[in-house]
């Protein structure tokens, strides 16, 4: 099995997991690669789990903390758009004023209303 494969089917098999099934996850990757004598195949193996994790990560920026349910629906919401499998990296920054932005290596969702306000300025600079 090549390192593409085995770097992809690792990221599919620790999603959903916790920190502990995840450990065996790759614990046992790691005993089944020393057994093969394939250990040289971890750097590529790890590069190309990276590569997977970046691309289904959203980096989600709020003005505040909000409610865990509406947090909840908001990505749910997103999750429909960008793809079921996304993970989030949450971040607040008071520059938002209201709303929130969304951002994967392929999309930026801007539902903030600094962003609304700027779209209206650009309009009207036009």
């Amino acid at each position: 099995m090549k390192a593409k494969k085995i770097g992809k089917a690792l990221f599919l098999a620790v999603q959903g997991k916790n920190e502990q099934e995840k450990q065996r996850i790759v614990k046992n990757l790691a005993e089944i690669l020393a057994k093969k004598k394939r250990t040289y195949l971890l750097e590529q193996i790890l590069r190309e789990f990276q590569k997977h994790s970046r691309e289904n990560e959203v980096v989600l920026t709020l003005s505040r903390e909000i409610e865990p349910e509406l947090l909840e629906k908001i990505k749910n919401d997103l999750r429909k758009v960008l793809g079921s499998k996304c993970t989030f990296k949450m971040e607040t920054k008071e520059s938002i004023v209201s709303g929130f932005k969304a951002k994967s290596n392929n999309y930026l969702v801007d539902a903030s209303i600094k962003g609304l306000l700027e779209k209206l300025r650009l309009k009207n600079a036009s």
